[in-house]
């Protein structure tokens, strides 16, 4: 399973919105027999990352450039 996208309105971010989000996400994905979630999260995006970390996700060792923008996206996962 993969997770698209996900953004906080500023308002809300810092106040364990993201957190809550993604596990229920999770939660649910492991409900419907997922075994695997990923997502890619632009490799700067240091807060993000740690989100992540805390959640269970570790890095892949998979990047790859976004032909849109150029950014770099560092792939992670949940098993």
């Amino acid at each position: 399973m993969q997770l698209v996208s996900l953004w906080v309105h500023p308002s809300f971010r810092r106040a364990g919105v993201a957190h809550r989000l993604v596990a229920e996400l999770l939660t649910w994905a492991h409900s419907e027999g997922a075994t695997t979630v990923r997502l890619d999260v632009v490799k700067d995006n240091t807060l993000a990352r740690r989100l992540y970390e805390r959640l269970g996700f570790h890095v892949t060792g998979t990047e790859h450039v976004r032909a849109r923008d150029r950014v770099t996206e560092t792939e992670m996962e949940h098993l």
